[in-house]
């Protein structure tokens, strides 16, 4: 059986694929058993890649048009096991001292022959392997430089394949698992349960979390702060600061090297709104490397970004912008729909769901965006059980468990009430919604965040009910780190 990862044609027998047969026992010269013989393990495999316009890391199954976990397949170490045949590409055996990848599919593979090459600099192909049993792994040697082995948890171990790697029918290569701390392992971050700002003027809006550095924006007063994740007592520091003549900042979005921001005047009093719009920063350097105006009386509320090009969608009027910073032109009229009621609102919070539409939220429903080639496609709403309207404000998304996170505003009620949902989808316009939080104080912009096997939602109260005159001010602000 064949599998591609860039197509939906899947054969019938892929149940045959993922039978698992024992092997004989290896000969190995190590004795310490690292991985317990009788243990169970799940292998998954995820792809990321922006060469392939797919920026976040993304459960192949889904790729391939299935649902999450699909091609999960599951064994017994028994002295050793096999993966046969895994998704059609691999053959993979894990003794209890190592883990070999051995390429089965050949050059004129129908599926995978087009994409034998060299992987570019983004590109990350994982393959996630799960105990039920801790694992006594603390080190490890590869016999190929492209091919790294991460240690997530006390039962999760992560082959992961990236840049340099030479794909092709020939290639075979082995993790010499060890315990005696000689590699460098990813180190296991310890996030607190909270990130807090005392500066009683910035009203956090939106965050994004990109290289264990956390952004968030600020609605009142136009900055942008940064916490380094990696400290022990992570504390606000300035990134970017306001500029004259916008004095607010809303939604943020990085693909790891630009990050970008909505600057905005909203008149939150139903008068013109003044300028907006689109910046681009070097995310190393902090530098402004972009601009572009948006259209007049529009407020910019989410960004996204799509084969180089961003989309931003209008807070005032239900319509979404794309902006192309290589010709450096922005198009106001790339998409609206007469299913959308601007009597009830302008765009919520919009995401890209990193393979091949958005999820957008307007007038109280969730509605589905294809784009291909720049090109939106066939709007079409979503069907959610479990709740009775989607309004979101934060907006962020799983793609390896097709799951999309939001938040509902509350700023005008004065009592907490703000509250977060997840949304989990069985395929593009059908999902089941959930609530995990409430009783926040305005929720607004959240963030989806994986570390070492766990999961996080970095969820901000951005006191609006304060900043509008509302309620009280309770110092300080809050980004609360929800531990999924």
């Amino acid at each position: 059986m064949h599998l591609s990862k860039f197509n939906c044609l899947l054969s019938g027998v892929l149940s045959a694929v993922l039978l698992l047969s024992s092997c004989g026992d290896d000969d190995n010269d190590i004795v310490t058993p690292l991985i317990p013989q009788g243990a169970n393990v799940t292998v998954n495999n995820t792809f990321q890649a922006s060469a392939f316009n797919i920026n976040d890391e993304t459960d192949f199954a889904v790729i391939s048009g299935m649902q999450a976990g699909a091609f999960a397949a599951d064994a017994t170490v028994s002295g050793a096991v096999e993966f046969s045949a895994y998704i059609g590409l691999y053959d993979i055996d894990i003794s209890e001292t190592s883990i070999s990848f051995d390429i089965i599919a050949e050059a004129d593979d129908p599926n995978f022959g087009d994409l034998f090459r060299v992987l570019e600099a983004g590109t990350y192909d994982r393959y996630y392997f799960t105990f039920d049993e801790a694992h006594n792994v603390s080190g490890f040697s590869s016999s190929n430089p492209s091919v790294n082995l991460r240690i997530d948890a006390e039962n999760v171990l992560v082959v992961e394949i990236g840049e340099g790697y030479d794909f092709n029918p020939e290639q075979a290569f082995t993790i010499t698992l060890q315990d005696d701390n000689t590699t460098a392992i990813t180190p296991q971050l310890e996030l607190p349960s909270n990130l807090t700002v005392t500066d009683q003027t910035f009203f956090p809006e939106d965050i994004v979390v990109e290289n264990n550095v956390a952004y968030v924006s600020g609605l009142g007063d136009g900055s942008i702060r940064m916490f380094d994740l990696t400290t022990a007592n992570p504390t606000a520091m300035t990134f970017a600061e306001a500029e004259v003549g916008y004095g607010q900042a809303w939604g943020l979005k990085s693909d790891g090297t630009v990050l970008l921001s909505l600057l905005n005047n909203a008149d939150f009093g139903g008068g013109m709104s003044g300028p907006a719009k689109l910046v681009a920063y070097n995310l190393a350097s902090g530098v402004k490397i972009g601009e572009w105006d948006l259209p007049s009386g529009a407020i910019g509320h989410t960004v996204s970004i799509v084969d180089g090009k961003y989309y931003v969608g209008d807070f005032g009027q239900p319509r979404i912008f794309e902006i192309d910073p290589a010709s450096n032109t922005v198009n106001d009229n790339w998409f609206s729909s007469t299913q959308w009621d601007p009597a009830i609102s302008g765009m919520g919070g919009i995401i890209y769901n990193g393979t091949d539409g958005f999820y957008a939220s307007q007038g109280n429903k969730l509605w589905y965006l294809p784009i291909s080639g720049g090109q939106p496609g066939t709007l079409q709403e979503v069907s959610v059980s479990g709740l009775e309207t989607i309004d979101a404000d934060g907006i962020s998304w799983n793609g390896v468990s097709n799951t999309l996170y939001y938040t509902t505003n509350d700023t005008g009620d004065p009592a907490n009430v703000g509250t977060v949902y997840s949304v989990v989808f069985s395929d593009a316009i059908n999902a089941v919604g959930t609530e995990i939080a409430n009783g926040l104080d305005d929720t607004s912009g959240l963030w989806y965040f994986t570390s070492n096997a766990k999961r996080y939602l970095f969820v901000i109260e951005s006191q609006f009910g304060a900043l509008f005159g509302l309620n009280d001010y309770e110092a300080p602000f809050n980004i609360n780190i929800i531990n999924l």
